[in-house]
């Protein structure tokens, strides 16, 4: 199984395609300096952050040897 066939990396995309949509919902607020929007804007981000480090993980073990 191909690592873009993965459920859990399906899962993690999709994530990140909603943290990305809530991020834009909130940029009206941060821009305009609501304290409840940054913290929420800055917990997505490390968020958005661990997802990326994992999928760069898991696509790096895909490809290295070994891999299918």
């Amino acid at each position: 199984m191909s690592t873009e066939d993965r459920d859990d990396v399906r899962r993690a995309r999709e994530e990140v395609l909603a943290i990305e949509e809530r991020r834009l919902q909130l940029s009206e607020r941060v821009m305009q300096g609501d304290a409840e929007a940054l913290e929420e804007d800055r917990r997505l981000e490390a968020r958005l952050r661990e997802l990326a480090a994992w999928l760069m993980r898991v696509r790096q073990q895909g490809e290295g040897p070994g891999a299918s």
